[in-house]
């Protein structure tokens, strides 16, 4: 799926112009240079993922299409022990050998993962980087009043980072 941006750029900001010129100026190159060497464009799309024993919310135990692809792409397995209290349940996110190695990626956000005031559990909470921007095209070009800066809307898509771990993951936007 496609997605479009905005991106505003400001003479003072990217210095892009002299005291001579206008945002006229700004090609659809130049707006793609800038927009693709964004620090913003760059950064991957994280998602949060609890792996070891947590007390789950309906956000897990709903099965959410995130969960499930994960399941079906062989990196995890879920179930849960059958215990629950008032709206969580006693669930269990294992990695398979193919999930350990995805894993190695992955930035560790907390070790020692305590589902708020409950009985202590043990699990790993990750930031996991599912998705990368890939530019398509600039859309169009506005100039702001008083020619000091310009609105580049474009296209781009997510493209997954691991093809066999997040392949079918869906439009990131929805899952995550």
């Amino acid at each position: 799926m496609k997605r479009k941006g905005a991106f505003y750029l400001l003479i003072l900001v990217t210095g892009l112009w002299t005291t001579t010129a206008c945002s006229q100026d700004l090609s659809r190159s130049r707006a793609e240079h800038l927009i693709t060497d964004s620090q913003d464009f760059k950064s991957p799309l994280n998602m949060r993922l609890l792996v070891g024993s947590f007390w789950a919310g309906p956000d897990y135990y709903n099965k959410p299409a995130w969960l499930k692809t994960l399941e079906q792409n062989g990196v995890l397995t879920y179930r849960e022990s059958g215990r629950t209290s008032l709206f969580q349940r006693e669930a269990f996110i294992d990695l398979t050998p193919f999930g350990k190695d995805e894993s190695k990626t992955w930035a560790v956000l907390n070790k020692d993962f305590n589902s708020k005031g409950m009985e202590r559990l043990s699990a790993v909470l990750y930031s996991i980087p599912v998705a990368q921007r890939r530019f398509k095209q600039v859309t169009g070009i506005r100039l702001d009043p008083g020619g000091k800066g310009a609105t580049v809307d474009y296209e781009f898509v997510w493209v997954p980072t691991s093809e066999k771990a997040f392949i079918r993951i869906g439009e990131p936007r929805r899952c995550f």
